[in-house]
């Protein structure tokens, strides 16, 4: 199936001048946000390691990724009404300029002797907030840019290089620190960010129409804000997607966050910097796959379809203390999570017009991503206080689950795995069951066209 449609877009692209170059257009965007992304994860990395080597505090050392998610996730709604009204291009460029500056400034504090932690945390607060811009300008500029039969397709590339920056910034930034030091690493960054800048001024990005609300109503940023809302409630197979993602990505990310104390009860720091390894390879894995497949033609299934592979593995992560069988269903979900992603992002991409795209997805990711604060506050105090005592030696689950699980450190965590993967499962069937969610594609009329 994968190589019929893959020949049918490049017969497709070889007739169409236009397409192609318009592809071309997204292919060099698309580097020049992964060369950036590579160099503002060197950055992200080299601070926190900075600040904890100068302060010794892990609170510290968190608040870095406090800042770097929190400021950009409260401003998306506001972030998302100016992206529609703005040039894609333009915003993407003030994004990549305003970023490149913050970095300028760290460069040159450490040429001075060293930034200050405070230094840092604004800076931080910079990225997030401006970053927001040109992550919410990102997504838009595809749709204008590539045909719509190969958005799942691109989907899979911006996995891909997401995959690609998390593989590669810890492993360099590590050795650059060792070796070269911060300044090597900030004008890294800096010039990371004048490539990717580069790229920008060179492409083309259509711009978009208002929508007839907008046409006869007098401008108003709140009220366009708010109409990301309104396009969603509207279409109740949209609505029934984003809270299929919202209640899915609280039980997933309750699991995986607790993952490296599951693991180093029963192993070593090495090991588990292996699997954490695994797990970025199955995510470059799943995202390239994805960009050579283009994923099914009825998306939803392809979500739901790969997300039963994600319910399993947390299963099999948390059935038995065993690296043989903890490596690869790990592997396994985070192969599944790009394919997941990439069916959604591409149903989204589809399904919602052009010109609120920045509106109703800065609203869909602040509302599915505002679960994972909820379970990194819960995840440790559920599995200290009743998990891990029911599953102790002498426990209240110790001769039952305990027979299954094992019993002692770290299984109490384990069984969080195993029900978080089993509600992910009946979520699932749940889903399936439903005629408004399972068939969003065939009953969401397409808002863009080829």
């Amino acid at each position: 199936m994968a190589t019929t449609e893959q020949s049918t877009l490049e017969m497709s692209e070889a007739a169409s001048p236009v397409d192609r170059k318009q592809v071309w257009m997204f292919y060099l965007m698309w580097f020049g946000q992964l060369v950036s992304q590579i160099g503002s994860g060197l950055t992200t990395f080299a601070m926190g390691v900075w600040v904890y080597q100068q302060t010794g505090s892990a609170i510290k050392f968190t608040t870095i990724s406090l800042l770097s998610g929190l400021p950009g996730l409260l401003l998306m709604p506001i972030a998302g009404a100016l992206v529609d009204r703005w040039d894609k291009r333009w915003m993407m460029l003030l994004s990549d300029a305003i970023c490149s500056l913050a970095t300028l400034s760290m460069l040159l504090a450490t040429v001075r002797g060293g930034p200050t932690v405070t230094h840092i945390y604004i800076c931080v607060v910079a990225f997030s907030v401006f970053g927001t811009f040109g992550f919410l300008a990102y997504y838009p500029a595809i749709t204008l840019t590539v045909p719509k039969r190969m958005l799942g397709r691109v989907s899979g590339m911006t996995h891909a290089s997401e995959a690609t920056s998390r593989i590669a910034a810890p492993l360099l930034g590590g050795l650059m620190i060792a070796f070269m030091g911060l300044q090597t690493i900030f004008l890294i960054d800096m010039l990371t960010f004048i490539f990717a800048i580069a790229t920008l001024l060179i492409i083309h990005i259509p711009k978009t129409q208002k929508t007839e609300e907008e046409k006869n109503a007098s401008p108003s940023l709140f009220r366009e804000a708010a109409y990301g809302w309104t396009y969603i409630k509207e279409r109740p197979s949209l609505l029934m997607v984003l809270l299929y993602f919202t209640i899915n990505n609280f039980f997933i990310t309750l699991a995986l966050v607790l993952f490296a104390p599951m693991i180093l009860s029963f192993d070593t720091p090495q090991i588990l910097g292996t699997l954490n390894s695994i797990s970025g390879i199955g995510l470059l894995v799943g995202g390239v796959v994805m960009s050579a497949w283009g994923g099914p033609k009825d998306r939803i299934r392809g979500v739901l379809g790969f997300s039963l592979v994600v319910s399993v593995s947390l299963i099999l992560i948390g059935i038995r203390p065993q690296v043989l069988i903890i490596a690869p269903a790990l592997f396994a979900l985070y192969f599944a999570i790009p394919l997941v992603n990439s069916c959604s992002q591409a149903l989204w991409q589809t399904k919602t017009a052009p010109e609120v795209q920045g509106r109703v997805f800065s609203l869909k990711r602040m509302i599915a991503g505002s679960t994972a604060p909820i379970s990194f506050a819960i995840a440790g105090r559920i599995a200290d206080r009743w998990f891990e005592p029911m599953l102790a030696k002498g426990g209240v689950l110790s001769d039952s689950v305990g027979r299954l699980l094992g019993v002692g450190p770290g299984r109490g965590i384990a069984l969080i795995f195993v029900l978080c993967g089993a509600i992910a499962l009946i979520l699932q069937i749940i889903a399936f069951r439903l005629p408004t969610l399972r068939r969003a594609e065939s009953i969401l009329p397409d808002a863009v066209s080829d």
